[in-house]
């Protein structure tokens, strides 16, 4: 989807856009680099929720301490009490 951007850097989302993320007048969305360098668009997170990145990085972190060997407790960990882990 292609918009215009205004002056003062305005732009109109599309219908489809604000029917899917049930945007209405005041709601706020954020941006994200994508994988592949553009940009992806979501409603904001509010409250305790992390952003993507925190939890990317969280998760990374428990990858890389999980791999390396420095986290024995790991190794006893069953799924749930590790997705706890890495949601901090």
């Amino acid at each position: 989807m292609n918009v215009i951007v205004k002056m003062g850097g305005v732009v109109t989302l599309p219908d489809e856009v604000v029917d899917e993320l049930d945007l209405e007048p005041g709601s706020e969305i954020e941006f994200a680099r994508s994988p592949a360098g553009g940009f992806i668009v979501g409603r904001a997170r509010t409250g305790d929720q992390p952003s993507r990145e925190q939890i990317r990085n969280q998760v990374r972190a428990a990858a890389v301490a999980a791999r390396s060997g420095t986290r024995p407790e790991f190794a006893d960990m069953t799924t749930e009490e590790f997705m706890a882990f890495i949601r901090g």
